[in-house]
């Protein structure tokens, strides 16, 4: 049954449709805010050598991964007045 109704469908649209393509929705608890910002030479060099050294898929992972690492440590010491 469902063969037939996408075989109809792609003869409608006659470019042809394949099922799930296009554009996926994203969950809305992992929606990702966007930050854009300019580093020196020498950060960006450290950036793709701890990249290589942490053996993580972008650079991006690096940046999110020094972040939640200094909040952490951040979080865990004392506050002091």
């Amino acid at each position: 049954m469902k063969e037939k109704l996408i075989n109809i469908e792609t003869k409608q649209n006659r470019g042809g449709v394949r099922p799930g393509a296009g554009r996926k929705r994203m969950k809305p608890n992992i929606k990702k805010n966007v930050k854009s910002f300019t580093l020196s030479i020498e950060s960006q060099k450290a950036l793709r050598d701890l990249q290589e050294d942490l053996d993580l898929s972008s650079q991006t992972a690096v940046v999110e991964f020094l972040i939640l690492k200094a909040h952490r440590e951040m979080v865990s010491q004392p506050y002091i007045t």
